[in-house]
């Protein structure tokens, strides 16, 4: 058996980088599970996961939780709508590199404009950090329009470490 308290704070923090990673990652695969059984029959999926926020215990470094489904989602659109409406509003502002945003966004909520994570501070498809960002509301945040407008701009400034997962991808 391995303890822990032989390992540095580096290499705890890259453990529960990957751990949070994984939770991540298997969220992304029951997504897009659930995109294509809706993209095969048509209809939306009977059955919708909820992923709780797993916390991290006594650690005050950023990481990626997996997103909470929202009750009610202020925009309602499929995966490939929202992929749409970023192509073009990347366009719009004038940003290149719209698969890294894309790859960001689909890291961050799957695209999902309903997406909750970081205990509830965290929302919408860019999962914008409303504690850091104070004057954004979480009706903004949950706006595909509004949130991506704003993630977009920063991102053509050059600001994509606001996102988390823009150094995991």
């Amino acid at each position: 058996m391995i303890h822990l308290t032989k390992f540095t704070q580096k290499h705890k923090t890259l453990i529960h980088t990957l751990y949070y990673f994984a939770i991540l990652l298997v969220f992304a695969l029951c997504m897009a599970l659930l995109l294509g059984a809706e993209e095969a029959s048509g209809e939306a999926p009977i059955i919708v996961p909820v992923v709780k926020t797993v916390e991290k215990a006594q650690s005050t470094t950023n990481h990626v939780t997996a997103p909470v489904i929202a009750k009610s989602a202020s925009w309602k659109a499929t995966g490939k709508e929202v992929e749409v409406r970023i192509r073009e509003i990347a366009a719009e502002v004038g940003l290149r590199d719209v698969e890294r945003a894309l790859a960001i966004g689909r890291c961050e909520s799957g695209l999902n404009a309903a997406a909750i994570g970081d205990k509830g501070w965290s929302h919408g498809i860019w999962q914008i950090y409303l504690k850091a960002h104070p004057t954004i509301t979480k009706e903004q945040a949950h706006d595909v329009e509004w949130s991506t407008r704003w993630a977009l701009t920063r991102m053509k400034q050059g600001s994509w470490s606001l996102w988390t997962c823009s150094k995991l991808i």
